[in-house]
């Protein structure tokens, strides 16, 4: 996807992301960071590769991205490359959606009654988003546990949104949240459908980090044992937001590719955290928030249309 640009007369298309390297000297330095801010003021003649973020404007945030590669950060395009690469094909299918009596515990009235639901294909990213992701899209971190390759934590159902918005304006793809069957579709291993209390094993220290060994923080994504799909932290580590609201019990029936909005919108968030226990990392619990709601278990996972 091709973006235009108009500014002091001139136009700029920009072309998927770029190195930074606005001088041509083969290196990233100072003298690129004051070529995109001579082009920024109108002083330079315009380039696409002044875009750096991809955005099809060149303004201060290509100029922080310009400084974050003179110094040895990532650079934007590496992250968006490795989050395509990081997406799985889920092929779709019927599965019986919630838990029933007697399974859990603790398991609530709303993880019930269980139903049939039809999902169609979708993509699902291996990771949640991390931080090093969440900084490529919207040039700031929230996280209270900073570390590019642990999952962005401190952001709202709201944040979610316009990450994803942004990010679908950057890369022309159609990223967005699971929706709450997807999630538990896809922690249960697709078709596979595992029966493992936990998103891989019953043993919960290899797939999660959760109350009892995470040491009361998060951890950097893809550590553990993934499930069937290859999808790691599908329990632990950070509470995930998915698309839907809650509503106090599933529908009795079928249902095919199911999203649900209900009054007071509180979405739903799926996985358990490194800060709460084990029942809260089954693959059937759900729980839910105020859509404003921050916290430092509180990060998200990316979902991607086979057909938008």
């Amino acid at each position: 996807m091709l973006y235009g640009l108009a500014l002091v007369g001139l136009t700029v298309w920009a072309q998927p992301l770029v190195t930074g390297d606005m001088t041509g000297d083969g290196v990233v330095d100072i003298a690129d960071v004051n070529a995109v801010i001579n082009m920024m003021l109108g002083k330079n003649t315009l380039t696409s590769a002044a875009d750096v973020t991809g955005d099809g404007v060149v303004d201060i945030a290509d100029v922080n991205a310009v400084i974050n590669m003179m110094l040895g950060k990532i650079q934007p395009q590496d992250v968006f490359a490795r989050l395509d690469a990081s997406m799985v094909l889920v092929n779709g299918g019927t599965f019986d959606m919630g838990t029933p009596t007697g399974v859990a515990q603790y398991s609530n009235a709303w993880e019930r009654p269980v139903h049939i639901v039809t999902l169609t294909d979708f993509y699902v990213c291996k990771y949640e988003v991390t931080q090093e992701l969440w900084q490529a899209v919207m040039d700031n971190n929230p996280s209270a546990f900073e570390n590019e390759r642990r999952p962005v934590e401190m952001v709202s159902w709201n944040d979610a949104q316009a990450f994803v918005l942004k990010l679908c304006e950057k890369t022309g793809k159609p990223y967005r949240l699971l929706t709450e069957a997807e999630w538990e579709y896809a922690a249960r291993g697709g078709q596979a459908q595992d029966t493992t209390l936990y998103a891989g094993d019953n043993n919960l220290s290899r797939v999660a980090w959760y109350s009892v060994n995470a040491g009361d923080a998060t951890h950097e994504v893809g550590k553990l044992q993934p499930n069937a799909l290859g999808l790691y932290d599908m329990s632990g580590n950070v509470l995930e937001w998915v698309e839907d609201t809650h509503q106090d019990a599933y529908g009795n029936g079928s249902v095919e590719n199911p999203l649900y909005f209900t009054d007071g919108f509180m979405p739903v968030v799926r996985g358990g955290s490194w800060r709460w226990g084990a029942n809260y990392c089954r693959v059937g619990y759900r729980g839910y928030f105020p859509a404003n709601t921050t916290n430092n278990y509180l990060g998200l996972r990316l979902a991607r249309s086979v057909n938008p």
